[in-house]
């Protein structure tokens, strides 16, 4: 594929007939993607949105909406090469993380293979025994088998421990989103009822069953083991940001900040060390109520106590009364109060 590839290559051309007589736009998708059981794309990531777009209903679902009516495709796998990667800040990266399985193949760099491959002859591709053949009964039946893996304990202390390495490098590195893993939950309950959700630039997707029902007790809490996630990596990179700007702007610095799940009523504290903890449930409320938060801590680093002098100080940070201020505040918060308690909810 190219920058000018068309999606007419990859999923068939417009029938010309049913978009004259019954005014239908449809395609003819006889011996393209749509009807194929393996598909090979190749440089895939030189391809236009409007094919990209498509492939991710295609790889989740797959379905592939054609006119007015939504096919079931039989793909059982998509393979594909590139000579490059996908480029950053253009989208890009919701497709691939679609590729579960990659593999990078690099020039040959000895010469004795090199001149091997040279000179070598034509390579006979022997005749393979009917065993090895992946059969569509094979392949159900895998499917079906896939739906009773029972992940042990032990995998799940093992992705926890990557994970936290992961978190902890990424703190390191600043927060510069290096060290990126792909925010990808699966759920299934007794019904067999799929949901996976992936977070990519600001926007969370759910892709669900038309029979799942969000108020059971385990989907409730999945959703909220997922908001909580995503928040925390959010607030990860804003809060301690937002931290440094305002110490910057008011000339007064703290030995540092951490990010984490705080007691329900409690959206930060100042240690003695001057070192502040931030709820990450804040980036939720609107920016002016967050920063309100961050220059109360702040103020700890010169008065330890809720005395009339730490008052006093903190009206010369905030540039208002801030008795009256957190008033406002409260008021503030107020639309925003029962979806902080979803969040903080344990059950």
């Amino acid at each position: 594929m190219s920058r000018f590839s068309t999606p007419d290559e990859i999923f068939g051309p417009i029938s010309i007939s049913r978009l004259k007589n019954d005014d239908k736009y449809e395609r003819l998708t006889t011996g393209y993607l749509p009807e194929a059981d393996v598909v090979f794309l190749d440089e895939i990531w030189k391809a236009g949105p409007s094919i990209q777009n498509t492939l991710l209903t295609v790889i989740n679902e797959h379905i592939f909406h054609n006119g007015g009516q939504i096919m079931s495709i039989p793909m059982k796998v998509l393979i594909a090469a590139s000579n490059e990667l996908p480029a950053k800040d253009e989208g890009l990266e919701a497709l691939w993380d679609r590729f579960l399985v990659r593999m990078v193949s690099n020039c040959i760099e000895s010469d004795t293979i090199f001149f091997k491959m040279i000179k070598g002859t034509k390579v006979e591709m022997p005749e393979l025994p009917d065993y090895i053949y992946i059969t569509n009964e094979l392949y159900c039946q895998w499917q079906q088998d896939s739906k009773n893996i029972d992940i042990q304990d032990s995998v799940v202390s093992a992705i926890k421990a990557l994970r936290k390495s992961l978190d902890a490098l990424e703190k390191e590195d600043g927060n510069q989103l290096r060290y990126y893993v792909s925010d990808r939950f699966v759920y299934q309950d007794k019904t067999d009822t799929a949901l996976m959700a992936q977070y990519h630039n600001g926007v969370l997707d759910i892709i669900y069953h038309d029979t799942t029902d969000f108020e059971t007790r385990k989907i409730q809490k999945w959703l909220r083991e997922l908001m909580r996630d995503i928040i925390l990596r959010i607030a990860k990179v804003v809060l301690p940001a937002r931290v440094k700007y305002w110490e910057n702007l008011k000339g007064l610095h703290g030995t540092g900040v951490t990010i984490k799940r705080l007691r329900k009523n409690v959206l930060g504290y100042c240690t003695f060390n001057n070192h502040i903890a931030l709820q990450p449930f804040l980036v939720i409320f609107k920016k002016e109520w967050m920063d309100g938060v961050i220059l109360h801590e702040m103020a700890h680093y010169k008065y330890k106590h809720h005395r009339k002098s730490f008052w006093d100080f903190l009206s010369t940070l905030i540039g208002e009364d801030s008795k009256m201020a957190k008033v406002k505040d409260d008021i503030a918060m107020s639309p925003y109060y029962n979806y902080y308690l979803y969040l903080t909810k344990n059950k």
